[in-house]
């Protein structure tokens, strides 16, 4: 019977979130229904890759905001060097 719960849960979840969504709580979320239904004992090979890319997206999004830090500082640093360049 869980075994049903956690699939619809993990299924419901892939299918209705967005990576914008995938934030800490939510990345949380679905490791844990997806270790749940892992328990279960059924073969899941075929779901494991979405929910691994799922995953993955919080990695992505914390390399998209250092690298957005990284290009404000970049702009940061070119104004001061041409203001100095100006002088």
């Amino acid at each position: 019977m869980y075994l049903y719960i956690y699939m619809g849960r993990v299924l419901y979840f892939l299918k209705t979130k967005k990576v914008k969504d995938m934030d800490e709580e939510a990345c949380n979320y679905l490791q844990i229904m997806w270790d749940k239904l892992k328990t279960c004992g059924f073969h899941l090979t075929w779901l494991e890759f979405y929910v691994e890319s799922a995953l993955d997206v919080k990695i992505f999004m914390e390399n998209v905001d250092e690298l957005r830090h990284n290009v404000i500082n970049l702009k940061f640093r070119t104004e001061k060097l041409k203001t100095k360049n100006l002088k």
